[in-house]
Parts: C-alpha cells; structure tokens; sequence
C-alpha cells in the first residue's frame, strides 16, 4: 500500500517586500480548510501571515513591516511594553538601555529589543501531522 504524501509543509520562498521568509502550511481538504503560517526570519521573526482557507486573521503591512514599523505579530523580548526612559530597576539593580536606538525618536522603549532583528532559520521540517520552524533570535543584546 502507498503512504500518503503529508499534508504538511516547510518552505524558504522570496516576498517582494521582506526577503526571504519561510511559509508552514497544511492542505485541507474537504471540510479542512488549508492553512498557512508566513514567517519573516530577517524582521525579528515576524508572523506576518495566518491565514485560513482564503481569510487571513493576521494583518501586517509588509511594506511597513520591511520599514520596521509595528505590524504583524512580533517577538517581543526581553520586556512586552514600554520601559520609561529606557531606564529600568530589577532587584536592586538599575539598568540603562539609553544605547539602544528606536524607531521614530520615541523617548520610551517599546516593545523589546528584538522586534526588528535578523534571526537565523535553525531548522525547518514537515511530516505527516505537523510543519515546524525553530529560528535563532540575537541573544547578544
């Protein structure tokens, strides 16, 4: 008997706007609808794309996304909102980030350090029931 081929899939395609990105999909068939995950490795590993069947339940602008701009669903590390003065205090210890440059002169620091980083594509997969993309964020920070 022949296996069926997986449904799942892992690919590095080109997007107009953001370079190489990597798509995780599943074709459905039937009453299941296909999905597909886009993934912007070179945006601080953007979700840029959720879509399933023909609607899509994540927005971003690639456009403004290839500008650094907020859109899309990004990784938003080590901290998920704003640090005031780009000065912080943990346990005792008072942390200066003023180094750090941000988009469009905001005196805050917003949304991590990450968010418009390159990450490495570390591996990419797909079998029968899953489609998988592990990527490597700058820890250096």
């Amino acid at each position: 008997m022949a296996q069926e081929a997986s449904k799942f899939s892992a690919v590095r395609e080109r997007h107009p706007d953001l370079g190489e990105v990597i798509y995780l999909r599943y074709a459905g068939d039937g009453k299941a609808k296909s999905m597909e995950v886009g993934i912007a490795p070179n945006h601080g590993s953007n979700v840029f794309r959720f879509r399933v069947g023909a609607d899509d339940l994540i927005y971003c602008d690639t456009k403004a996304l290839a500008r650094h701009e907020f859109t899309g669903n990004f990784v938003m590390w080590p901290f998920p909102n704003r640090v005031r003065d780009k000065k912080y205090r943990w346990e005792g210890k008072e942390y200066d980030l003023s180094h750090v440059a941000v988009p469009s002169d905001d005196p805050h620091l917003i949304h991590g350090l990450v968010r418009d980083r390159i990450w490495d594509i570390v591996e990419m997969r797909a079998g029968t029931g899953l489609a998988v993309a592990i990527t490597k964020g700058p820890y250096w920070i």
